[in-house]
């Protein structure tokens, strides 16, 4: 069975899992990234983090870079992402063209 593990993670926790699911079963991974990767430390990401609680709850979805995978060419997809107010983070929604 050929299988995809497709993941948006924000502090790695998210890649961990990505890439322990590819060694555990020979899965090809692919990460979402969003055009604006800011990733900041201290009251920085305090404050990013609630533009980010605020995208998922007015359901903006972020830009994405493009990511080249056929989805169709795998048998079994795998989904990876950290959760964001009871919701997946919204970079994963943008993906999937749906909303957060």
């Amino acid at each position: 069975m050929k299988t995809a593990v497709i993941y948006y993670s924000y502090e790695g926790n998210s890649a961990l899992v990505a890439e322990t699911i590819k060694a555990a079963i020979k899965a090809d991974v692919f990460e979402i990234k969003t055009v604006d990767n800011r990733k900041p430390a201290g009251f920085a990401k305090f404050a990013l983090g609630c533009v980010q609680v605020f995208q998922v709850l007015m359901n903006i979805k972020p830009k994405l870079l493009p990511l080249s995978v056929d989805i169709n060419s795998y048998d079994l997809i795998i989904l990876g992402t950290p959760v964001w107010a009871d919701s997946p983070a919204p970079a994963l929604a943008a993906f999937l063209g749906k909303k957060p």
